[in-house]
């Protein structure tokens, strides 16, 4: 039982180091210290304030999910949402010689916006086997055909 709770403690404070990691060296140190030298006793306030933060989101998530139904189901729902919307800017770039960041931008709002009107606004939408890499398709053929 305790090699359980440790492999789970591990594996959460992995995924919390690094979710606090990016957040403040992708994202928070461009913006906070711009033109300034770094300080690392500021980064590592910030860096455990994003932790906490982190780790307050995925509390609410975990609370929230209890009512998702299977683990199964919630995790390949979330997954073709935004594998999809990777494969689609991979078609775009497989498909295409010249694509800009404008375009793949728009492609990926288009995916995204269709997936998002198929999962709320269709009634069956269970019975769409696989509907979400449908969207994508679609809407990369079309951002093709329109580049």
């Amino acid at each position: 039982m305790a090699a359980i709770i440790a492999a789970a403690m591990a594996n959460l404070s992995a995924a919390l180091n690094s979710l606090a990691s990016t957040t403040v060296v992708d994202f928070l140190r461009p913006i906070v210290r711009a033109g300034k030298p770094d300080d690392d006793t500021a980064l590592l306030r910030w860096a455990r304030a994003a932790t906490v933060i982190w780790a307050l989101v995925l509390v609410a998530i975990g609370i929230v999910a209890r009512h998702w139904g299977s683990v199964l189901e919630s995790g390949l729902s979330i997954a073709s949402i935004t594998l999809g919307l990777l494969l689609g800017v991979f078609m775009l770039g497989v498909l295409t010689r010249r694509v800009g960041q404008n375009a793949a931008s728009f492609g990926v709002v288009a995916g995204l916006a269709t997936i998002i009107y198929v999962r709320v606004f269709t009634p069956d939408r269970m019975d769409l086997v696989g509907a979400d890499w449908q969207c994508d398709y679609f809407c990369c053929r079309i951002f093709c055909i329109m580049v």
